[in-house]
């Protein structure tokens, strides 16, 4: 149901678009260029996955959004929200001009990590990336 209602706003969604000049698919290696707000998590320990989601080993936050676009096939965890009104509209926001990935991009409506932690690697019932969002 999730993907068909998705699906039925694509074309919405399809008519934003980004300024090329601010559109980045990747972080720039002068890590010193970025602003504090967010360099300040840069550190904190992402949860670093196989192609079948299997628990490898932590990465950082900063270590996996470099690799994210390079043929080195890391994968992090990280999770999506969509939220429709009673009117089945998809709410969706601009990331800030400041974020170091994805600038200005028009995207889903929240977005996040788990933490490589006990609490937000816990498996069972996604009870982690529950605790990763509250």
């Amino acid at each position: 149901m999730l993907a068909k209602t998705i699906k039925k706003h694509l074309k919405t969604v399809a008519n934003f678009t980004v300024p090329k000049n601010n559109f980045s698919l990747s972080i720039d290696p002068n890590l010193g260029k970025y602003d504090s707000s967010q360099t300040k998590y840069w550190d904190e320990s992402l949860i670093l996955v196989d192609e079948n989601d299997h628990v490898m080993s932590r990465i950082s936050k900063v270590e996996a959004h470099l690799n994210s676009f390079n043929n080195s096939g890391l994968a992090h965890r990280a999770f999506s929200v969509f939220l429709f009104n009673e009117n089945n509209e998809l709410l969706l926001h601009q990331r800030s001009r400041k974020k170091v990935t994805f600038p200005l991009l028009w995207t889903n409506s929240c977005c996040s990590h788990p933490l490589y932690n006990e609490d937000e690697m816990e498996e069972t019932d996604n009870m982690g990336a529950k605790r990763a969002i509250s």
